[in-house]
């Protein structure tokens, strides 16, 4: 499997399992996706998409604020908070947080600080809200 390093001080934590006060938080999520609705704990409102990997869980949701991202670790559980996400040209989503930059599509999960690649990681699932509209 392929690997790459890059990533901010949230992002690590969700690849090495340091707990990251700021950023990261251990909570419990639904072992069930429901595939209309967001667990509180990634934003909550209508779930959009459900992305996973080997290491993580990504939810994308909305809510009357426009889209959410939340990566979770599947290893240790810890995860981001909440990240405003931007629709990627009906593709995928992107998440500016600072110096790191997350993308997510049906094909992979990237993660970088600024131009330089940290992780890539196949997407194995995917769940998308049939009813979703914003």
């Amino acid at each position: 499997m392929k690997l790459h390093i890059m990533l901010g001080t949230a992002a690590m934590g969700l690849i090495f399992g340091s707990l990251i006060s700021e950023t990261a938080q251990a909570h419990t999520f639904p072992q069930q996706v429901n595939p209309h609705n967001c667990p509180v704990n990634a934003g909550g409102g209508q779930l959009v998409n459900y992305f996973e990997t080997n290491n993580f869980k990504v939810y994308i949701c909305y809510t009357s604020k426009g889209f959410f991202y939340t990566g979770i670790n599947k290893k240790n559980g810890t995860h981001t908070i909440p990240l405003p996400a931007q629709e990627e040209e009906g593709t995928g989503f992107v998440v500016d947080n600072g110096n790191i930059t997350y993308i997510v599509n049906g094909l992979e999960l990237s993660i970088f600080r600024g131009n330089k690649l940290l992780q890539e990681e196949q997407v194995i699932r995917v769940i998308s809200n049939p009813s979703f509209s914003p």
